[in-house]
């Protein structure tokens, strides 16, 4: 399946989850996730919020993120992975003079991640583990 954010409409927010500022966002949200293309921009924030039954990845496509994450402040650039696992707190800044670009997965419930994993068809999942929860390798 592939996911057309050209094709969806983008909604421009201001103070995202009680933060600050603007955010441009394009959402493809269906019973399993929600997945969103977005901008922070420079100076703006998203609230504080916690991720009760479900988890958050963000990839920063480009730019720089600082996440404050639980008790830590964490700088996340270019390329690298922000990951908030269920049942815990976090906010982003765009504390730059330019734009901050990331993809943003909100898996509704472990069970959904591996779900979707196992159906786009190119992983599969190993009988290891890895912090309690299935380790996954590339089948392509």
């Amino acid at each position: 399946m592939v996911i057309d954010f050209e094709k969806i409409a983008e909604a421009h927010l201001e103070g995202f989850k009680g933060g600050q500022g603007k955010l441009d966002t394009r959402n493809y949200v269906d019973d399993k996730v929600k997945i969103m293309y977005s901008t922070l921009r420079p100076g703006a924030s998203t609230g504080l919020h916690t991720h009760e039954g479900n988890c958050e990845i963000i990839y920063v496509v480009s730019g720089t993120a600082t996440f404050h994450y639980d008790d830590t402040v964490e700088e996340v650039r270019q390329g690298q992975v922000h990951y908030c696992p269920m049942n815990h707190a976090h906010y982003m800044e765009n504390l730059t003079d330019h734009d901050l670009v990331y993809l943003a997965i909100d898996v509704k419930n472990i069970d959904n991640l591996f779900q979707v994993v196992k159906e786009a068809g190119t992983f599969k999942m190993l009988d290891q583990q890895v912090n309690g929860l299935p380790f996954w390798e590339n089948g392509v």
